[in-house]
């Protein structure tokens, strides 16, 4: 059985939003299925008397309720700020009536140590806790034990993560619980109203990108360990070899490699051929990161123990952890002091504060190079380069949302290539537009993205898209889409294969939603860099129509 609630748009530092329905939503025990239509009668009453709570802090009160009830659950959130977030909430609500169980509930994150993450592991399958807020670092490979709720804050972004997520409850024939805490996000928004998707919508495709470089070159550390490559006097690899199966890319990555001395090139036993071999002995397999593509990682330490309390990728640390930001651990609050890209690491040093920081930052999308186009020459993939620059931050209260103070930051801008699609507006739309054109280009980049996870498994925030400050910086006259992996992750290149679908689905989704000028349940992005400022509905709706009618037409064309 499941329940829903609906609040705020996912923003993992954003507690203060009005909420709003409930629904149904999950799942049952081994062999059958039930649904309910609310939850707990308590905990919603709880919730509803509680003006300005986010599906964070609704989340938070169900999981204290769970706790209270002695019912071991795991709740899953989307990132690291909401593991955090809901476990404060949790503390909070504990400390005024069930103290007794504040030792009884902890976060779980791939950032931490791997003994931190066995020992949580383990703790919990002994009983010894009651609950635990994860990321989906817990959604599977790992025995925790026999749990009676699974508690997900918001739709995992795929219908094979929802099921996974929900299969951590109930083993063998006991009954078990799922329950939904939805954002106002449009996907969410659309499973509130057709709960019935979630037992019929089939599990995506998985969608990836074989030719990332930063996978392939660890693949051939690993594939060199087990079979040398072989290459003929002319410098070609030799078929027998495989070096073909791992892409374009590998000759040229094998010869990086070797320049970095992970390989060694020698002579061959056979007359004219070379092979390239491991420089040093052991398993590179061992090695290899499998819980981040980015090898690069900044530590957090404690500013007076030194103790390492996370682990995060640099280009996290660098918009999470500069100097001055407020960071989260197990319940605690802290401050960073220090931020040192040369050592990589931060020190983070403990405070209690009624406040939490929120970044004013800028990218840049530069285009290098446009690898395919569609039949209406109107989307178009290319390789990106992506500069983000982080300008100042605001301390803003918890409550109330009211900013504090804005403080300016000088750091070095961060930059990385992905892949994205580029969507060309004609100039003659630009001149209907006129003033509120760039507004309906931020408008159509949010629907566009919005609907995308519709059709490639992939969520939200594995996706780019440019905002008014950008577009003043570039005053491009293009829709832009990107993966926010660095070297791609395959988001971009499957989208612009159902971009037709995807337009249909975003003109729709706009021109049904009864607002304005764009709300939580159609336009706004949770990660959007302007807060969701700067849109114009109606000149989106205009950009959406044109390119549906191009894109659309030009593929009828073609067949």
């Amino acid at each position: 059985a499941a329940a829903a609630a609906s609040a705020d748009d996912g923003a993992p530092l954003s507690p203060g939003m009005q909420s709003s329905s409930v629904s149904s939503a999950d799942q049952a025990s081994a062999d059958r299925s039930a649904v309910a239509e609310a939850a707990d009668p308590a905990a919603a009453e709880v919730a509803f008397h509680r003006r300005n709570t986010s599906a964070i802090f609704e989340a938070a009160l169900v999981l204290a309720a769970l706790m209270k009830a002695g019912v071991r659950t795991l709740c899953f959130c989307k990132v690291r700020g909401l593991v955090e977030l809901v476990m404060k909430y949790v503390h909070q609500e504990l400390s005024s009536s069930a103290s007794h169980l504040l030792t009884k509930i902890k976060s779980y994150r791939a950032g931490f140590t791997k003994e931190e993450r066995r020992a949580l592991e383990s703790a919990l399958f002994k009983g010894e806790l009651l609950a635990l807020t994860t990321t989906n670092a817990l959604e599977l490979g790992i025995d925790i034990g026999n749990l009676d709720v699974t508690l997900l804050l918001g739709y995992p972004g795929s219908s094979a993560s929802l099921w996974q997520q929900a299969g951590r409850s109930g083993r063998k024939s006991k009954d078990a619980l799922t329950i939904m805490v939805c954002f106002d996000g449009p996907v969410d928004q659309y499973l509130l109203r057709n709960p019935a998707a979630l037992f019929t919508k089939p599990p995506e495709a998985v969608v990836l990108d074989p030719h990332n470089t930063d996978v392939v070159r660890e693949h051939l550390k690993c594939a060199v360990q087990e079979l040398p490559f072989l290459f003929g006097e002319d410098g070609t690899s030799m078929p027998e070899s495989g070096l073909d199966l791992f892409g374009p890319d590998a000759a040229d990555l094998l010869e990086e490699l070797r320049a970095q001395q992970a390989v060694v090139c020698q002579d061959a036993t056979l007359p004219r051929h070379t092979v390239y071999v491991p420089s040093r002995p052991g398993n590179p397999a061992a090695l290899t990161n499998i819980r981040s593509i980015n090898e690069h990682t900044i530590r957090i330490l404690h500013a007076h123990t030194k103790e390492v309390l996370d682990e995060i990728d640099y280009e996290q640390a660098l918009f999470e952890a500069f100097e001055g930001a407020i960071f989260m651990h197990q319940g605690v609050t802290y401050c960073i002091t220090m931020l040192d890209t040369k050592d990589d690491v931060a020190h983070a040093q403990p405070v209690s504060v009624n406040y939490f920081t929120r970044v004013n930052s800028e990218r840049a999308f530069q285009e290098i190079k446009r690898l395919q186009s569609d039949r209406s020459d109107t989307v178009h993939f290319s390789r990106v380069r992506i500069k983000r620059t982080l300008r100042g931050f605001k301390r803003v209260r918890e409550r109330g949302l009211q900013a504090i103070d804005y403080q300016a930051v000088d750091v070095p801008p961060y930059q990385f290539d992905t892949f994205g699609c580029f969507l060309d507006i004609s100039p003659a739309i630009q001149r209907q537009l006129g003033p509120t054109f760039q507004g309906g280009l931020h408008t159509a980049s949010h629907a566009i993205a919005q609907c995308i996870p519709l059709f490639v498994m992939c969520d939200r925030q594995d996706l780019l898209t440019e905002h008014p400050k950008d577009l003043e910086v570039s005053a491009r006259k293009a829709v832009v889409v990107c993966d926010a992996q660095v070297n791609g992750s395959g988001v971009a290149r499957s989208a612009f294969g159902r971009m037709r679908l995807v337009l249909a689905a975003a003109l729709d989704m706009v021109r049904s939603c009864p607002c304005s000028n764009g709300c939580l349940g159609c336009l706004h992005q949770a990660g959007c860099l302007a807060h969701n400022a700067g849109l114009e509905k109606q000149a989106g709706l205009v950009i959406l129509r044109h390119l549906t009618t191009v894109v659309v037409g030009g593929e009828a064309a073609a067949e």
